[in-house]
């Protein structure tokens, strides 16, 4: 199941970065394509507005797809279109709007909040022996969200 990606509630999310500040929703998308469990399973990133530049839809391979409001819609109003239109359970929802999770639990399909999401893209922690360490199901700290992001190659001033 592909996750479908609220991208204007994600960004905020993520520590440095920001809905308003030009060049962040291109940070969150290379974030994605970075994470193994994102490329995996792809994934559909949708934000508010027009792009940056270009259309309003970008396939980036690997079943990875950017789309964009546009001026005359929102981005919930466009998940909920994708989420219509899909077999149920197709997506998983990626959001912390409970109106959008109901909308997708309504129509069958699983979803997770924003912090859920974050800590099954990071890197499992590993053992003495290699074994993997149960994390507790905490909020990430700001710490732990700069380091979790050093992992996908972001540096200082990105």
């Amino acid at each position: 199941m592909p996750y479908l990606v609220d991208g204007s509630n994600l960004i905020g999310s993520f520590a440095g970065l920001r809905r308003d500040r030009p060049g962040d929703r291109g940070k969150l998308v290379r974030a994605l394509l970075a994470a193994p469990a994102a490329r995996h399973k792809g994934v559909t990133v949708v934000f508010d507005g027009p792009p940056d530049s270009g259309g309003s839809r970008l396939s980036l391979g690997r079943g990875t797809e950017v789309r964009y409001s546009g001026e005359r819609a929102d981005a919930d109003s466009v998940i909920r279109r994708l989420l219509d239109r899909a077999e149920s359970n197709y997506y998983v929802l990626v959001t912390d709007d409970r109106e959008l999770r109901e909308h997708a639990r309504i129509r069958g399909a699983a979803s997770l909040s924003c912090g859920e999401f974050l800590r099954r893209l990071a890197p499992p922690a590993a053992g003495k022996e290699g074994r993997e360490v149960k994390r507790p199901d905490t909020p990430l700290s700001s710490v732990e969200v700069e380091e979790w992001l050093g992992w996908f190659g972001r540096k200082d001033g990105d």
